[in-house]
């Protein structure tokens, strides 16, 4: 797992404190995988919902709520390659956005 970063605002690191340990970890290891996903940006544009594109790209890969949400169950192995990718895609697409 990458080392982890520190946090530039002081509310964000307050709200991650507030979780309970075993929580608090799950969330900061997604949090790491988001960070590095960020410095690997070369992937293809999105031109369908996140959510959509996620459900073709991985059939089955978790719960997906509403157009963005991929939602995990606390204590559960986290499909790294893939939930990485899954980020690169909403990383990208917004940066398309916004172009």
């Amino acid at each position: 797992m990458s080392r982890t970063r520190p946090f530039a605002d002081p509310a964000v690191k307050a709200a991650f404190a507030a979780y309970p340990r075993g929580v608090r970890a799950d969330l900061l290891a997604l949090r790491a995988l988001i960070f590095e996903a960020a410095t690997h940006p070369a992937i293809g544009p999105c031109q369908t919902t996140l959510a959509q594109r996620f459900r073709e790209t991985y059939p089955g890969l978790s719960d997906i709520d509403g157009k963005r949400a991929l939602l995990f169950a606390h204590g559960a192995k986290l499909p790294r390659d893939k939930l990485k990718h899954c980020i690169q895609m909403g990383l990208t697409y917004y940066v398309r956005l916004a172009a």
